[in-house]
This record gives structure tokens, C-alpha cells and sequence, in this order.
């Protein structure tokens, strides 16, 4: 027992996987956000134009554009919990 000897236990996960996941996460995160403004900005540019046509299909596009801000709004404030509370857990 006295020549025993200790060894480190190999994860079942190479660092180098660990340490990427978190940031790609991140990094759609970010994609999200981005999506988000592009989104508004076409919106809005849309309905500057649109306003002097007067175009129906314009004035739809318009408000599909605004339901799909919406949605991503939503899809990235989710996105955004579940990454925190990954982190919070220690599993990130």
C-alpha cells in the first residue's frame, strides 16, 4: 500500500470540446441579436418606402417582418436563460 500511486482520470470529454460549445452558444447568441436589428432595420426601411407606393404586399411583407422580430426576440431571450442557467449549474 505504501507504493501506491495516484493518477489523473481522463475526461470522457476532450478539453478542447468543452471549451468550444460554451462559445459557440455564444456566438448564435450574438447571430440572433444581429438577425433581430437586420430584421427591424429592413422593417423599417420597408415601411419609409412602402409608405410613398402604398403597396399591399409591401404593407404584408412589412408585418411579416415584424411577427419574425418578434419571434426572434423571443427565441434569443430563451436561448439567453437556458445559457445562463447552464453556466449557473456549472455544465457550461
Amino acid at each position: 500500500m505504501m507504493e501506491a500511486t495516484c493518477r489523473l482520470v481522463e475526461p470522457a470529454i476532450e478539453r478542447f470540446e468543452r471549451e468550444c460549445e460554451p462559445d459557440r452558444f455564444v456566438d448564435l447568441l450574438e447571430c440572433l441579436a444581429d438577425l433581430r436589428v437586420a430584421t427591424a432595420e429592413r422593417r423599417l426601411s420597408l415601411a419609409r418606402s412602402g409608405a410613398r407606393r402604398g403597396g399591399t404586399r409591401v404593407q404584408m411583407m412589412i408585418e411579416d417582418l415584424e411577427g419574425l422580430e418578434d419571434a426572434l426576440g423571443v427565441v434569443a431571450t430563451r436561448a439567453a436563460r437556458v445559457h445562463q442557467g447552464l453556466q449557473h449549474e456549472r455544465l457550461i
